[in-house]
């Protein structure tokens, strides 16, 4: 199973159609700071799935702050992190995971891509879709393989 990660967008989706049109996704997930936009993000992706979780620029969505999924045995806790103060840090994060049951924190906020193992965790930011950091200068988002209880990921370039 596949599964495109984008978080982060604050607006800007320019690129998302040429992504899902040139590979097949069985599901989209995004960490927030979508402002607005999970309706037009449906309709691109549409039929593949799409679950939202509202950033703390997401004033006024109706979106959780949080979701624990499985996919193909992998649990996954999907939230955009500035609850957990992932910009100092993982370890609340990590923790919340371990808490939920999850082998993967699925997170943004920091606009930093990142990918970490810490030998139980698995903590994945797909970076900024459409404002980098300074750190990373370009867009990015993620892509998570699951199949069996095992998950693989992957960063690449929003084009």
């Amino acid at each position: 199973m596949k599964i495109l990660l984008i978080s982060d967008t604050h607006g800007s989706i320019r690129g998302l159609d040429r992504i899902l049109e040139s590979e097949r996704f069985d599901a989209l997930l995004h960490m927030g700071d979508v402002q607005g936009q999970e309706d037009l993000i449906r309709a691109i992706a549409s039929p593949v799935p799409v679950d939202f979780v509202a950033g703390n620029c997401d004033l006024f969505s109706k979106e959780s702050r949080e979701l624990v999924l499985n996919y193909r045995g992998v649990s996954v806790l999907m939230t955009h992190g500035d609850r957990y103060g992932v910009k100092g840090g993982l370890t609340r994060l990590k923790e919340a995971a371990k808490k939920a049951g999850a082998a993967v924190a699925l997170y943004g906020h920091t606009h930093v891509p990142d990918i970490s193992f810490d030998g139980s965790i698995w903590t994945v930011n797909p970076g900024s879709f459409s404002r980098p950091g300074q750190r990373s200068r370009v867009r990015t988002y993620a892509v998570m393989t699951a199949e069996n209880g095992r998950a693989s990921f992957e960063l690449r370039e929003v084009p």
